[in-house]
């Protein structure tokens, strides 16, 4: 698994509290004056400022925010020390565990990728093979629903055309197609195509992408009937 010293700051899904903050660093020092909007810390992760911090962790914010250790002692479990404890290593004034610490995996300051977690010091990709490539993504360790999925049961599904769940989990249609949330006893009329048991557009479903068995992968979105890479649509300011 490639490693990046990229920080990443999860967020509580579904939490509408947000902050407007001056943009500092960790430090405490303006970044340039201008402002910006971050959404509730995750927990065991505390705002200070404008960035969330581990704060049972952090050399510049030990305990609560702004409370920083002397040069000689480190943060562990939120209170300065003069050495860490429970076999963690001091890591920029933090006491961190190598072997867990998915920013500092096996060595200080090796971080592992956004999707992947640090098992016995070493970066691995923590959902292996156990994401539906089609229906889920891997976000943070945790195979999660692609974007316009709901989760039904053990499955992501579209609730927009899924004749299993059509408009809310467990609605069947029985042998009538679903289009639109509703079960279509007319059949797929008033839509572009049907695919078995699904009213649909290939120019824009990921399940049916130009043909009804074509799926782009989880990551992907369908556009004009091509499978893009949803990122590069995000780039672009795309939805």
């Amino acid at each position: 698994m490639k490693r990046s010293s990229v920080l990443w700051c999860a967020v509580l899904a579904g939490c509408l509290t947000q902050y407007t903050v001056p943009a500092v660093d960790e430090d405490g020092l303006d970044t340039g004056g201008t402002t910006e909007s971050v959404d509730a810390c995750a927990d065991g992760q505390m705002l200070c400022g404008s960035i969330c911090v581990d704060v049972s962790a952090s050399a510049n914010h030990c305990g609560t925010c702004g409370n920083a250790c002397a040069p000689a002692d480190v943060c562990d479990l939120g209170e300065c020390v003069d050495e860490c404890s429970g076999g963690r290593t001091p890591c920029s004034g933090a006491c961190v565990d190598l072997t867990s610490d998915p920013q500092h995996c096996g060595v200080c300051g090796e971080a592992c990728d956004v999707d992947g977690a640090c098992v016995a010091g070493d970066c691995i990709d923590a959902c292996g093979d156990a994401c539906d490539d089609e229906r889920e993504i891997c976000v943070g360790g945790t195979c999660e629903c692609r974007s316009g999925f709901d989760r039904c049961g053990g499955t992501c599904v579209d609730l927009g055309n899924d004749p299993a769940h059509c408009g809310e989990c467990d609605r069947d249609c029985g042998s009538d197609p679903c289009g639109d949330g509703e079960c279509q006893v007319a059949g797929c009329v008033e839509f572009p195509t049907q695919c078995g048991g699904s009213c649909t557009d290939l120019q824009s479903d990921p399940l049916h992408c130009s043909e009804c068995d074509r799926a782009c992968d989880g990551d992907e979105t369908c556009e004009l009937g091509e499978c893009e890479d949803q990122s590069a649509d995000d780039d672009d300011g795309g939805s």
